[in-house]
C-alpha cells in the first residue's frame, strides 16, 4: 500500500513538471537567436561590408571591412537586446500582421499602458513570397527628465544594416547619429 502511495506521488510530481515545461513555450519573434544565426551566416559565407558613419552631419567613410563574430555581434547589439521573447514580457506586447503583394509584415509593439516601462517600442518583421525573412527592424527608446534617446535599426537581409539614433542629456546638445552597414558577398 506505502508503495502504491509513493508511486502515485511520483508520477504526479512528474506530471506536474512537465506540464510547466510545456507552459514555459515563448511565442514572440526571439531577435537573439536570430542576431547568432545571422552573425555565423555572414561569416561562413564570407562577407565583407562597407561602413559609413554620420555624427552630428560628420561623415566618415571605410571600405571594404572583413567581417568577424565580434565586429558583428557589436554592429547587431542592439537587435540582440530588444529582445522580447523573454517570460517576463509574454502578454505585455501585441502582435499585428499585415498581408500584401507578396509580403508578410508582423508588427509587434507594446499595450498602450505598458508603453513607457519597455524600451522596445516597436519590432517588425517582413517576409518575402517563399517565406523567409526579407528584413527585420526595431525601434528602442527611452526618456526620463535627466536622458532621452531614441534608436531604430533596420536589417536588410544580407545587404544592409542601418542604425539611426539621437541621444539627449541635461548638459549637452542632442547628438545624432547614423551608421549604415553595406553587405558585400565575396
Amino acid at each position: 500500500m506505502n508503495k502504491l502511495i509513493l508511486y502515485i506521488v511520483v508520477l504526479f510530481s512528474l506530471s506536474c513538471q512537465e506540464s510547466k515545461k510545456e507552459n514555459n513555450v515563448l511565442s514572440y519573434f526571439d531577435t537573439s537567436e536570430f542576431v547568432n544565426t545571422a552573425i555565423k551566416e555572414l561569416t561562413v559565407q564570407g562577407f565583407t561590408a562597407n561602413k559609413e558613419i554620420v555624427l552630428n552631419e560628420k561623415t566618415e567613410t571605410k571600405n571594404v571591412i572583413n567581417l568577424d563574430s565580434t565586429f558583428l555581434s557589436n554592429e547587431f547589439k542592439l537587435l540582440k537586446s530588444a529582445n522580447i521573447n523573454k517570460p517576463a514580457l509574454l502578454g505585455f506586447y501585441t502582435e499585428d500582421t499585415l498581408a500584401k503583394n507578396n509580403e508578410m509584415q508582423i508588427k509587434y509593439f507594446p499595450l498602450a499602458e505598458k508603453e513607457s516601462k519597455f524600451k522596445t517600442k516597436e519590432l517588425n518583421l517582413i517576409y518575402n513570397a517563399d517565406n523567409s525573412l526579407e528584413e527585420v527592424s526595431v525601434v528602442v527608446a527611452s526618456e526620463n527628465f535627466m536622458h532621452a534617446y531614441r534608436k531604430e535599426l533596420v536589417y536588410i537581409t544580407k545587404q544592409s544594416l542601418i542604425i539611426k539614433s539621437w541621444e539627449k542629456t541635461m548638459f549637452q546638445d542632442t547628438l545624432f547619429y547614423e551608421t549604415k552597414l553595406t553587405l558585400i558577398k565575396k
